[in-house]
């Protein structure tokens, strides 16, 4: 066993009985949840997601890019307008909607990657 404050890690035995645990937890608790807190759960996640890509992109990369914010509102209006309008399934819809979201975000990507930088401080 190593000394504490080595800065070496022991690694975890625990660790995949933990994420299989949360994971059946999570496959099982939307048939016992209320609608409205189900929500809620889902809601928290997708912010969660969301805010994870920003802390990515702007805290660690250190760019100001909110393309995945845009991404996913490109995603959310497709599916939503397919279903209204059309009166598609909106499982086809998040299909369609992710791959428009695709095809807008590959290029915009591209050219953010891409662009001059100003090297003045």
């Amino acid at each position: 066993m190593e000394e504490r404050g080595s800065g070496v890690r022991e690694p975890n035995r625990f660790r995949p009985v933990v994420w299989a645990f949360v994971i059946v937890l999570f496959l099982i608790l939307p048939f016992f949840l209320d609608p409205y807190f189900l929500h809620i759960m889902i809601m928290t996640f997708l912010f969660a997601y969301l805010s994870r890509s920003w802390d990515l992109i702007g805290g660690y990369a250190g760019q100001f890019f909110l393309g995945p914010v845009a991404m996913f509102g490109i995603g959310g209006y497709t599916s939503t307008l397919l279903y209204v309008h059309l009166n598609l399934s909106p499982w086809i819809g998040m299909v369609l909607g992710g791959l428009l979201a695709m095809a807008i975000g590959v290029p915009a990507g591209l050219v953010a990657a891409h662009a001059p930088r100003s090297h003045s401080r």
